[in-house]
Formats: structure tokens, sequence, C-alpha cells
């Protein structure tokens, strides 16, 4: 799913763009993919927000078998208020599995920045990268919730991307 307002100066701005199911050419399925950015001003507080949220991605089941993650989301705010302006990041993975080709699945836990999971012969998932760039002029806030490095491929994924800016001197 993907989304841009073209002006970021006017608070009330809301667009959305949901996606029931697509798929990753070569790598697998995304479901219930959705995209909201929306612009607020609130109490002194002029925002930027994305969000973006995916219920579930599957890898290209492999004779090694597939992996599964669910409930993944990622957030950027880009903000500005009397102390100047502010970018934050969040990022949230709900569930990770494989599946084998026989035998029942299993859990892993989340990802960490200092620790991937990695599935032997099938794939490899980090945390997300978060960038956030705040000046007297500017933020800009930038979220991966993960990225997949598909073994067998070669190929490498990066899942529910977010992206928020605010700047000054547009009318």
């Amino acid at each position: 799913g993907w989304r841009a307002i073209g002006c970021t100066n006017q608070a009330g701005r809301n667009r959305t763009n949901n996606v029931g199911e697509t798929t990753l050419p070569g790598l697998g399925t995304a479901s219930n993919v959705k995209t909201h950015l929306w612009t607020t001003s609130h109490n002194g507080v002029v925002a930027s927000h994305s969000l973006h949220r995916i219920g579930q991605v599957t890898l290209v089941q492999t004779g090694l078998g597939s992996v599964s993650m669910s409930a993944i989301t990622s957030r950027a705010t880009a903000s500005h208020d009397d102390s100047g302006f502010h970018a934050t990041t969040t990022t949230h993975l709900g569930g990770l599995s494989f599946t084998p080709p026989v035998g029942p699945a299993q859990s892993f836990p989340a990802p960490t920045p200092d620790q991937p999971v990695t599935i032997p012969g099938v794939a490899t998932i980090y945390a997300g990268q978060h960038t956030t760039r705040e000046s007297a002029t500017g933020s800009a806030a930038d979220a991966f919730a993960l990225r997949v490095d598909v073994i067998p491929t070669g190929s490498h994924l990066k899942v529910a991307h977010s992206h928020a800016e605010l700047s000054s001197g547009m009318t």
C-alpha cells in the first residue's frame, strides 16, 4: 500500500490505501495491507503522520518450508512545536513462524537490532531500519518494520515502510 499527501502545511489532510492481498513477485504474498497518512494541528503542535500495517506476509514455500510474519506495523511522525522540529518512528512485529514441509509450525521471537532471526536455507529476518532527521528547518522520519533476506533467491525485501516529513518555508 502506498499513498502520498502532496501538501503537508495544511492540517486535516487524510489519505488511506487498503489492499486485501497482493503478490510479491517470486517471494510470496502480503495480505490486509493498510496505509494511512494524515496531518494534524493540536495544542500548538503540527504534525505529519504515516502508518503502515500488514496483517501477514507469507514467503513462497520452498522444499524447506515457508515463513510467515504477522501483525507488522511501522509508524513515522514528523512534527513541529514551540521547541522546533521533531521526528519519531516505531515498528512492531506480532508474530514470526516457520512451517516445515512436515510437522507443526514453529514460532520465533521477533528479531532485534542486534539479533536477526535465521531460518537455515529459507530466510534471515532483521529488525527494521529507523532513520530520523531533525534540524532548524525541518524533520523527517523513515521506518521499515523488517528486512527479509530470502536465501534461495538472494532477494531482499523491506516490509512496512512509513515516511513522514515537515519543512519550513513552504506556502
